[in-house]
This record gives C-alpha cells, structure tokens and sequence, in this order.
C-alpha cells in the first residue's frame, strides 16, 4: 500500500491470539478504523486509502481468519455479532472514545452493528456496497440457524477440518482468485492482497492462510431485529453502492429496507460493481473526503 503518510505494522492482542493492522498518519489524529470485506484484507484499501486526506489517523486492520490475523480457536462459531464484538475489542485497545469507521462488505455490516450497539462510539459511519438485508422470518429462525449456521460449521470441519486447505504455487493461486472473485480486478490489486493472505509452506507452494469457516459466515436476524437496529444508528452515514454489484441488484426498492427508513443515513449509488473502492476509487474518495470533513455532498 503506497502511501506518504507514517506506516506502522501493528499486532494487537486477542484472546485467541493477534489481530494483525497497519496504521496510515499520526496517532494524535482523529481515528479511522478501515475493515474489509470477507476472504480479502487490509490491502482492500490500497487504492483508497492515498486519496484520502492526512487529516485523521487511519487504522486498518485484518479480521480473524483474514490476512495475517490469527484465526478464531477451533469450534468456534463465526457470525456478524462475534466479528463486532471482535471490533470493539480493537477500540478498547486504542481506548479511543470516538472514532470515524470505514467499511467495505462484511466490514460495512460490522460498522452497521457497531453504530447500533455503540451510538456515542462512532461519529461517523462510511459504508461500501454493503447491506444488512438478509433477514429471516420469525416463524424460520430456528431452521435457519440449525441448517445455516450450526450444520454448515459442522460440516465444514468433518470434511476438512478448519486449519487445512489445499495447496498450490504462487501463480495458480493468483490465477485461482482472480477466476473465483466475482468481480474483475488488475492482477497487481489481487497480487497485493494474495501476499498478505498466503502461507508459504515450501518452494513455491503455498495455502491460503484465510479460515476456512468464512465460507459460512452467516446474517440470522429476523427483520423485526434490522429494523431495531436501523432505529438506533444516530451517527451519520454515507453508504455508497455500486450500481452493478451482486449487493444492490436484489435491492429493486432501496426504501423498504430497514436502514433507509434512517434519516441520518445517505445513499449514493455510483457506476461500477462490488469492488467500487479498488475500481473506482477516485470517485468513492471524491464522496468519503467531504463528507468526514463534515462538506456538504450532493446525491449523484
């Protein structure tokens, strides 16, 4: 990640081992906590982050199972609450009072969850294409969360057990992530992040070092408990969408869900897919700068 400012490997103690970060400016600056979608890392950001201002003090970190973080102990079971209550565990560690969050995918769901749970926490929430609207019926809640969160876990680690993963050499797994990501990014971009999630096992072999649970990372909230949410985020937000993205396309009426019933919540949907911080980076800069400056944005 190319950037002027002051850069510091950090590694922050968890019970289950280290969360894994790098920080962007000066530690007396206002801070920015930067989270990352499910299967990258903090090098999500590389993009981004050098259009930003060097007014704040930007903190990016890898989630547990994620880059060089360590994963969550075995039989643990990983869902969007334990992921924020993971977050909040890195703000007590900074013993920040207040602080700007940023996030992209899973990290935006986080943001949304840590917003509610701690309105006098953030100040202000900026979230790309991410969406809490996955929700289940009331009457489904128990099927959902034996057959989508109990069962899958179990499963998984019968049939490989939560540490194994295949191997391959460098370039088959470059290759392997820019097939199997769904959307389409430079070789350079899945490069920097395939070094910080790879684990080198031996020449030119390699694992991917993420958990192998993220794959069943689930959303079991019924829609009665979005819309408890929803109500009690006070802070502003700027929730930026990519107009093709896997993430709005479901999203036909943007106004029926839960969050956008929030007055302090501001939608802007710009040209471009799920990865619209790496793709289109300047135009998501040119939204984010202003709006932590407390600038005025106009809807696009």
């Amino acid at each position: 990640m190319q950037t002027s400012r002051k850069v510091l490997d950090i590694s922050i103690p968890v019970p289950w081992g280290v969360i894994a970060g790098k920080t962007f400016g000066e530690k007396k600056d206002t801070p920015v906590l930067c989270v990352h979608g499910r299967n990258d890392n903090l090098e999500t950001f590389s993009q981004l982050l050098p259009l930003l201002t060097d007014s704040h003090y930007y903190v990016c970190i890898d989630l547990p199972g994620h880059g060089k973080s360590t994963h969550a102990d075995k039989g643990y079971i990983l869902d969007l609450i334990w992921y924020t209550m993971t977050v909040k565990r890195i703000v007590d560690y900074f013993n920040w009072s207040k602080l700007y969050y940023l996030g992209h995918s899973l990290g935006g769901q986080i943001g949304f969850l840590l917003s509610a749970f701690y309105p006098e926490l953030v100040i202000k929430l900026v979230v790309i294409d991410s969406f809490i609207y996955t929700h289940v019926h009331t009457a489904e809640f128990a099927r959902a969360v034996r057959n989508n969160l109990f069962e899958s876990t179990l499963k998984l680690e019968k049939r490989s057990g939560v540490d194994e993963a295949p191997t391959y050499s460098f370039n088959e797994f470059l290759q392997k992530m820019i097939k199997t990501r769904m959307t389409e990014v430079s070789q350079d971009q899945i490069r920097t992040m395939a070094e910080r999630n790879l684990v080198r096992i031996g020449p030119d072999q390699f694992k991917f070092g993420n958990d192998q649970r993220n794959k069943v990372i689930t959303i079991h909230f019924t829609l009665e408990q979005l819309e408890s949410v929803a109500k009690v985020i006070s802070c502003p937000t700027l929730e930026i969408l990519g107009k093709n993205s896997v993430v709005t396309q479901p999203l036909k009426n943007l106004k029926k869900y839960p969050l956008q019933k929030n007055t302090n919540v501001s939608v802007h949907v710009i040209d471009g897919d799920h990865d619209i911080h790496i793709n289109r980076a300047e135009l998501v800069a040119r939204l984010i700068v202003p709006f932590l400056s407390d600038k005025v944005i106009s809807k696009l």
